[in-house]
Order: structure tokens, then sequence, then C-alpha cells
């Protein structure tokens, strides 16, 4: 795909074609580093140190703000570099900046909602606040998720277009990859349909805890038996009578595969009526 781009100049000399190597090379390295950024953050998130709510490293916080900074120098230097080339490949070659932004909000937003999470289960005044943070954080992470699809898709399409079908080798390239990006972008909103479906099953199958129950928690010391945090903000009750937030709730239901599936982490009762399964003839021959 990239010696296509290199094809759609028109008479590129020695100094075109190291302009646009140098390009790629750099575009091509400030992915990796964001990749890397993004990934550390999310570790970072999900790996708190007790006690409190988790903290962005600094180096990799400044790593990612580095890397947007030269994303937007690159940007800006292509657009003045590769300006006589003609909209088509000036588009071509600026997808590239376009896409690493969908990647890095992605990232930052996925971090924050995590923070957003694990603040909330901390308790405090906050915690109504932190939810709803939580939730803004998933819906951008969403849409830079969806984007960054997009943006590829209509990459592929673009290079089609200046390419032409000419039904060869490169045709079906471009073909797997533009399968390949529609389909995780469609992967990623049937995602996004079933968390939401499944969020509207635990409101309507799981109560708030009252502020009593709160209060009986915060005075006998209990805390959610998923996350540790206290039980303070945003918090389910289960059929046995046990409290968890609902994020945590929500974790518990995905690991089991569906909401009557799903069970107690304390007392192995079912989290929907709090039943214990019945032992088996087996089970009960063992025991005697």
């Amino acid at each position: 795909l990239k010696l296509l781009v290199v094809g759609a100049v028109p008479d590129p000399d020695g100094l075109d074609l190291l302009l646009l190597l140098g390009w790629f090379a750099t575009c091509a390295s400030l992915r990796s580093l964001a990749t890397l950024g993004g990934a550390t953050l999310r570790h970072a998130a999900r790996v708190v140190p007790a006690p409190g709510p988790p903290h962005p490293d600094p180096a990799v916080a400044r790593l990612l703000v580095c890397v947007g900074l030269c994303n937007a120098a690159c940007c800006a230097a292509g657009a003045a570099l590769f300006r006589g080339v003609g909209p088509h490949v000036l588009g071509l070659l600026l997808f590239d900046c376009a896409h690493l932004w969908a990647g890095i909000t992605g990232a930052g937003a996925r971090w924050a909602a995590e923070w957003a999470d694990r603040r909330a289960g901390e308790g405090g005044a906050g915690g109504a606040v932190d939810v709803t943070r939580r939730a803004i954080a998933e819906r951008v992470a969403y849409a830079s998720e969806v984007a960054t699809g997009a943006l590829t898709c209509a990459h592929l399409l673009h290079v089609w277009t200046l390419h032409g079908l000419r039904f060869n080798v490169i045709d079906a390239i471009i073909a797997l990859n533009l399968h390949a990006a529609a389909g995780g972008a469609a992967r990623k909103v049937a995602e996004r349909r079933r968390a939401e479906r499944l969020e509207d099953e635990l409101r309507e199958r799981f109560e708030l805890a009252d502020e009593q129950d709160r209060l009986k928690a915060e005075a006998t010391g209990d805390v959610c038996c998923i996350c540790l945090g206290e039980l303070a903000v945003d918090v389910r009750r289960m059929g046995c009578g046990h409290l968890m937030h609902a994020s945590c709730l929500r974790e518990i239901v995905e690991r089991a595969g569906s909401v009557e599936a799903a069970k107690c982490p304390l007392c192995r009762a079912t989290a929907v009526d709090g039943t214990h399964d019945r032992p088996s003839s087996d089970d009960e021959a063992a025991e005697v």
C-alpha cells in the first residue's frame, strides 16, 4: 500500500523518495511508541498498588504527550512539504497522522475509564462524579476505536480509487485489508451493543443498595470482594444479599457468560436469586 502511495506521486525524483521514506519511517516509529504507551497505561490502571486509585506513570504520560506533539508537527510538516502532490496524495499521506490521533485518544480514554472506575470504588464525595466520568470516557474510547476502523476503511477505499480495479494481487491485498478493517469496526459496534444490553439487564435484575445497606457495610467494614473498594457509590445487591459495585458485578457476569450462570464469589449462590446448586448424587455418595 505504501508503494501505491509512492507511485501516485507524479514523476518522483530521489529527493521525493527520500522524503517519503523518512515520512513513513517517522509515522511508524510514532505509532509504535503510542501503542507501547497506551498498553502500559492500561496495564497500570488495572494493576493498582494499595491503597488509593491509580495515577499515570509520569514517564509514560510524557511519552504520549510527546508523541501527540510530534504527530502534530509531522502533520504540519507533511502538509507543507507535500502540498504540491495534490489533495488525493496528501490525504493518503496524512492518514497516518489522523489514525495515530485516534489511537492516542482511545488509549487515553480507556485509561481514564479505568481510573474513574477505581476512584468510584474508593468512595468519597466525588464517587457519583467519577461514575459519570467513567461513562463519558468509555464513550470516547468507543468512538475512537470506531473512528480508527472508519478511517482505515476510507483510506483503503481511497487507495483503491487511485489505483483502479485491475483484478490483480494488489486488488486482493486491498480487499483483504478492507475486509479486516470493516470486520474489526463491526465487532467493536457489536461488543458495545452487547455491553449496553448487559448494563440494562443488570439494572433491571439487580437493585441498587439503599442507604441502610451502605451504612451497615460501612459500620462492619465490608468492602467489595472484587476490587476491595468501599461500598459507597453505584452498589448493587445480589440475590444472596451480598453487595458489590456494578462494574465488578458486570465483570463477574461477563466471565460467567450470562446473568443466570453468574455466582456470588463469597457464598457461591446464584447472583440472581441467591439459591445454591443442589449437590449431585455422585457428590452425595462421595461425601458419605
